[in-house]
């Protein structure tokens, strides 16, 4: 079974800042993530990335 590679799905700066704000502020709740960045990123990104950290 092939694996699907996600992170074609995103940039490699949107990883780095979602990382940074994970960091910053837990990985309990998306809220607080998604606070503390750019507006432009969406709760299915958010879900998006961390699935592939």
């Amino acid at each position: 079974m092939a694996e699907l590679d996600l992170s074609r799905l995103y940039t490699a700066e949107e990883k780095a800042l979602l990382v940074e704000a994970v960091e910053k502020v837990g990985i309990e709740r998306l809220k607080p993530i998604k606070e503390s960045l750019p507006e432009y990123f969406s709760y299915d990104k958010i879900k998006l990335i961390l699935m592939d950290l």
